[in-house]
């Protein structure tokens, strides 16, 4: 047999209360994680496009560096 439906404590609401707040904060703490692997990923990848272009640009310098020196124009030091 079933026992009659009994008002629920105040003690059981509040557990209720917490158990839901604590599946929204695990939801939430899921998506921030989520939302981090992307931001670092989306680092990564610009740290290798960074080294891939920086290089580029000394081959470039490189390359000016040696048409000037050719060509017997002042060579002007780049900055750092």
């Amino acid at each position: 047999m079933t026992s009659p439906s009994r008002p629920r404590t105040l003690s059981e609401g509040k557990r209720d209360i917490l158990t839901c707040s604590k599946n929204d904060l695990i939801t939430k703490v899921l998506d921030l994680q989520e939302s981090l692997m992307a931001t670092l990923n989306r680092v990564e990848t610009a740290r290798i496009e960074h080294a891939r272009i920086a290089g580029e640009n000394t081959l470039l310098l490189q390359y000016v560096n040696n048409l000037v020196n050719a060509t017997g124009a002042p060579v002007e030091k780049a900055k750092k």
